[in-house]
C-alpha cells in the first residue's frame, strides 16, 4: 500500500468526522431533544474529535501517530453506538463506514503500515 492511499484514508476520516457534524442540521438529534437524552450527543462529539484528530494523524502529522489506531477504533465504536441508541434507519450507511474505520484501526496497529513515501535512489 503507498502513502498516497493512506492519506486518502485520512481525507476519508476527517470527511467522517465533518458528517457528525451535519447531523443536527437534518434532525437526527430531534428523538434526544424530546426525552431529554443527550448521550448520543455527546458521543457523536467525542467520535467527530476522534475521527478529526485521527484523520489528521493519517495526514503525516507524526505527532499523532501513537492516537491514530485507538481513535479509530474507539471513534468508529462510539459513533455505532449512538446511532443505534438514536434508532435512525437512515444511518445505517454511517454504521457500514464505522465497521471500515474500525477494521482499519485495527489493521494499522499492525506491523507492515507505511510511515513515509519510498524514496527513489539512482
Amino acid at each position: 500500500m503507498k502513502v498516497s492511499f493512506v492519506r486518502t484514508l485520512g481525507v476519508l476520516a476527517i470527511a467522517h468526522a465533518l458528517s457528525h457534524v451535519l447531523l443536527p442540521m437534518r434532525g437526527a438529534f430531534e428523538p434526544a431533544y424530546l426525552i431529554s437524552d443527550y448521550t448520543p450527543i455527546l458521543l457523536f462529539v467525542a467520535s467527530t474529535s476522534g475521527f478529526l484528530i485521527a484523520g489528521i494523524g493519517l495526514l503525516g502529522w507524526r505527532v499523532l501517530n501513537i492516537f491514530i489506531s485507538p481513535l479509530l477504533v474507539l471513534s468508529s465504536g462510539l459513533s455505532s453506538v449512538a446511532i443505534l441508541h438514536l434508532g435512525d434507519g437512515d444511518l445505517i450507511g454511517g454504521i457500514v463506514l464505522n465497521a471500515a474505520f474500525f477494521f482499519l484501526g485495527l489493521w494499522r496497529a499492525f506491523p507492515g503500515w507505511p510511515e513515509k513515501d519510498a524514496v527513489e535512489v539512482d
